[in-house]
């Protein structure tokens, strides 16, 4: 009899959980999160990029403390970043002004006010933190105009304690030419008690046209402790444990613009182009030094790179059009060693690439050639001068290196 009368709780008690429409679950966490003012929490964040075969993790301590909304940031914060157990970086906003704290090699830069206010979202937009800490979050109803859906999953035990599993998530395709996204969504892990998101899920998922695969990379955040509306001392977000033998310089917007722009600068036209000895993904041997009768195209790229995807059946056209006139065209990869070979020389062969493809180390393509985003065209002539560069996709990519490679040849 007892056995009975305690099933037929449990299942009351079950059917009171989900008394609760997915909506109620989600806007209830919102005016929490919202309510939050201060904290501390440990946060695992794990990261998978479309390519990537593993998962990227890192751990991260935070305290935070919301203040005015008109404030650059929205909140107070100082934020230490492990891998592998290691104090790797620190990053620290005291309402005022910045402290970024390399420990790799013991230095620190200082933000001023002004010159976060020149950059602001350079600077804080990028942060990935709990949806506590924010303070500005859409409900349900601003989602459903956006074109979301929420589901609830059901409920998940964690560490002891209910969780509702709510997704969020849309099915709108977004054509972009060689990729079609499937769908975005978010999976949260909410405590039952405490109405907070101890476990959020990003999820993108690509279906590629071309190779009809379906990729998709994610980006997680697991609290693995937290205390809120603590209360917390100031001197937590002014860094004032910075060590005294660390170099300490002041942050300068205008001289850190005129560093980026001095390290950003590619090769230039006329320039000799560094040598390569180079392996193919087929196993044949390339050095530019030897292909001296050659106009020599070179495509850096990587597969997860939307532009870089646009370009390929463009270059591979130039390729079958211009490989009996003394053109060379060779794809640099230096992303992507990491994969099986199988599976890239496979992904190559749907995309219909008949030129060659080589991984490169990405320090080479960094120091050497000075490439700094995807995809980088160089185009050198017979005596590996360079003489034209390319960077990023236009409509017009086609035409503009028929017109440069044309003008080559008739040399």
């Amino acid at each position: 009899m007892k056995k009975s009368i305690l099933f037929v709780v449990l299942v009351f008690s079950s059917l009171l959980s989900f008394s609760q429409t997915v909506e109620e679950i989600y806007d209830k966490m919102i005016q929490t999160s919202l309510g939050v003012k201060t904290g501390y929490c440990e946060i695992s964040r794990s990261v998978k990029y479309m390519t990537d075969l593993d998962t990227n993790r890192e751990i991260q301590n935070l305290f935070f403390q919301k203040i005015n909304k008109d404030n650059i940031f929205p909140l107070k914060f100082a934020i230490k970043y492990y891998s592998r157990d290691t104090l790797r970086f620190e990053n620290l906003y005291d309402g005022k002004k910045m402290r970024n704290v390399y420990y790799r090699d013991s230095t620190a830069k200082v933000f001023s006010y002004n010159d976060l206010k020149k950059d602001r979202d350079y600077y804080f937009d990028d942060l990935e933190l709990p949806e506590f800490t924010k303070q500005k979050l859409s409900n349900s109803d601003s989602l459903k105009n956006e074109g979301y859906t929420l589901e609830l999953l059901g409920e998940k035990n964690i560490n002891n304690r209910v969780h509702y599993v709510v997704r969020v998530y849309s099915d709108s395709v977004l054509d972009i030419q060689v990729w079609d996204i499937l769908r975005r969504e978010n999976i949260f892990e909410i405590d039952k008690e405490d109405c907070i998101i101890t476990n959020a899920k990003s999820i993108v998922t690509i279906y590629d046209k071309t190779t009809k695969d379906t990729i998709y990379q994610y980006t997680e955040l697991s609290l693995v402790k937290y205390k809120l509306d603590i209360k917390l001392n100031s001197n937590i977000f002014e860094g004032n444990d910075i060590p005294k033998y660390f170099k300490i310089e002041k942050f300068s917007f205008k001289a850190e613009k005129e560093k980026e722009e001095k390290e950003n600068k590619m090769l230039e036209i006329g320039e000799i182009a560094p040598d390569l000895d180079l392996t193919t993904i087929e196993g044949k041997k390339i050095k530019l030094s030897e292909l001296k009768t050659k106009v020599i195209l070179l495509d850096f790229f990587y597969r997860s790179c939307p532009p870089c995807m646009f370009a390929l059946p463009i270059l591979d056209s130039i390729y079958e059009e211009y490989k009996e006139k003394g053109i060379v065209i060779v794809g640099i990869d230096p992303m992507d060693s990491s994969m099986p070979i199988k599976e890239f020389k496979d992904f190559i062969s749907k995309k219909g690439i008949k030129y060659d493809i080589a991984f490169l180390d990405r320090k080479i393509v960094f120091e050497q050639y000075k490439v700094r985003g995807y995809p980088t065209l160089y185009i050198l002539g017979k005596d590996r001068n360079v003489e034209q560069v390319f960077s990023g996709y236009s409509e017009d990519m086609g035409n503009t290196l028929r017109k440069t490679i044309d003008g080559i040849l008739e040399k």
